[in-house]
């Protein structure tokens, strides 16, 4: 049996930065062990995906509504924040904030980055355009904790998943 290759010939097509128009990706994966997937919101959108450059570090935000079909509620924007540094090999995230709008709720979850863990898988920048995958935990609460807050307090709700997008830079001036 001869292994076929059109997997990653596909994979490589849809993330490959030079031919990336607009924010396009997913993030799929589990709050409070309920299975969710979101779409990655282009420029155009309320809360837009994007990312910006200084010196060695990346500013980079995620934003996503519920895909066709989810489960998730249909008012509901999951946003991801996080820098990462651009001076090593290896792709590192620091700070990851995350945060949960529901146009119908009071307020929203969100999780500082005491209560969030990030991986990147890989991350490149290709002119305007970046290519990022990882990985994510975080513990969402109302109250804005910048506290370590354990995963069973009352009112917290667990999130973790798995993201992969294409972004635009803020402003689309190339580097």
């Amino acid at each position: 049996m001869k292994p076929s290759v059109l997997p990653f010939a596909a994979l490589a097509l849809a993330s490959a930065p030079a031919l990336a128009q607009e924010a396009s990706g997913t993030i799929t994966g589990t709050l409070d062990l309920a299975e969710r997937s979101w779409s990655v919101s282009g420029a155009d959108a309320a809360q837009p995906s994007s990312w910006s450059e200084a010196g060695d570090m990346l500013s980079v935000t995620i934003s996503a509504t519920p895909s066709a079909g989810s489960t998730a509620s249909a008012s509901q924007t999951l946003i991801l924040e996080f820098d990462a540094d651009a001076s090593g090999t290896a792709p590192a995230a620091q700070d990851l904030s995350v945060t949960l709008q529901d146009q119908g709720a009071p307020a929203p979850l969100t999780a500082a980055p005491a209560n969030t863990d990030i991986t990147l898988t890989a991350l490149s920048v290709e002119g305007t355009d970046m290519v990022v995958t990882g990985s994510f935990v975080a513990v969402l609460t109302d109250g804005n904790e910048t506290e370590l807050v354990p995963a069973d307090a009352d009112g917290a709700v667990t999130m973790d998943g798995n993201f992969q997008a294409t972004i635009q830079r803020r402003g689309g001036d190339a580097s």
